[in-house]
């Protein structure tokens, strides 16, 4: 989230509280209906406008070729299905999967319309994940017979739609079923799942978790070149040109080096290479930076998701999250590293 300040922008943490109150770091704790408020008169922004300029740290960016799904209706449905999460209550999506299981008992009319109410209410930037698959099923299903404001829907539509939410219903059952056996079985090494919620990757100002972003500003060094962040030296080593590795290495703010490395020529088959460099790098990052190591550590077994601006689909929470996958081999691997050291021998009696 970014604050406007005068003519600028700062990347910000929102801090939800299950009370419904919100600290927008822009003034006093706010509601839903002042977070609204903020986003209406542009203090607050879930991305800014084309041209603004923001600032995180001690780095700072210009914005160009913006593109966002997310208005501000989605942003403050997005929020409210967190309060709802910290109380223990279904968010939309799951009163809209209620719903859905309702209307299948008994599709009534009546049950239909509710239905619709509740799919709408599903932030739309969120509703494939979090409906689970039944997006297109529903988007059918809640229109009219007849509707033709997209495409025409007709009876037998209505029909396939409800065929496939039926025939995900007894899979979900299937799959709960099992998991349900798995959590009750006795499990000789520990629990099936992780015990600590998922932390979420990017660059934050939380003193506990930025220095996990690629871009933070953590020196390492590979082969002999000092890189000064993970991101200039993935990116340096995209490329078999030296110069253009220089110019990537002296790029002054790690948010552009992807779009300076885009101008220069790749290594054959870096798709092929590209997870086993990134790998590497998490690694030695974490090795030269002990403070850093003992971050990640505390992190315990909490799954980690990549959530960084600018990052592609295969590195981040919308494809593969490979990042956030290898911060936990990373993070395995220096548990490892300390469960494996030999122990001080005893002092002689």
């Amino acid at each position: 989230m970014f604050i406007r300040a005068w003519n600028e922008y700062e990347l910000s943490d929102l801090l939800i509280y299950a009370d419904g109150l919100i600290d927008s770091h822009s003034g006093p704790l706010i509601d839903l209906s002042g977070l609204r408020q903020e986003l209406d008169a542009g203090r607050i922004a879930p991305l800014p406008e084309e041209g603004s300029r923001a600032s995180a740290d001690a780095i700072s960016w210009q914005f160009n070729d913006v593109r966002t799904r997310v208005d501000a209706d989605m942003f403050v449905g997005e929020v409210g299905d967190i309060i709802d999460r910290l109380n223990g209550r279904p968010d939309s999506a799951g009163r809209c999967l209620a719903a859905v299981a309702a209307y299948l008992d008994d599709m009534s009319e009546d049950n239909r319309l509710l239905l619709r109410e509740r799919y709408l209410a599903v932030p739309e930037h969120r509703r494939r994940r979090a409906l689970r698959g039944r997006d297109d099923a529903l988007r059918v299903l809640t229109t009219d017979v007849g509707d033709s404001s997209s495409e025409t829907i007709t009876a037998e539509d209505h029909a396939d739609a409800v065929a496939t939410l039926r025939s995900k219903l007894r899979r979900d059952a299937d799959t709960a079923a099992t998991n349900a056996a798995v959590r009750t079985r006795v499990q000789a090494d520990g629990p099936v799942e992780a015990t600590n919620p998922p932390i979420y990757i990017y660059s934050t100002r939380r003193p506990d978790l930025r220095g996990l972003s690629n871009y933070f500003p953590a020196p390492i060094a590979v082969d002999g070149q000092i890189y000064p962040t993970v991101a200039h030296a993935y990116w340096a080593l995209s490329t078999d040109d030296v110069q253009w590795r220089d110019r990537i290495a002296a790029e002054p703010n790690p948010f552009h080096v992807s779009d300076l490395a885009a101008e220069a020529p790749r290594r054959p088959e870096w798709p092929k290479l590209r997870l086993a460099v990134m790998h590497r790098l998490l690694h030695i990052k974490y090795e030269q930076h002990p403070e850093l190591a003992r971050s990640l550590l505390v992190t315990g077994d909490a799954p980690m998701i990549c959530a960084e601006h600018g990052v592609s689909d295969y590195w981040g929470e919308g494809g593969g999250n490979w990042i956030g996958r290898l911060l936990e081999v990373v993070r395995s691997e220096l548990l490892a590293a300390e469960a494996l050291r030999p122990s001080s021998p005893s002092p002689a009696e």
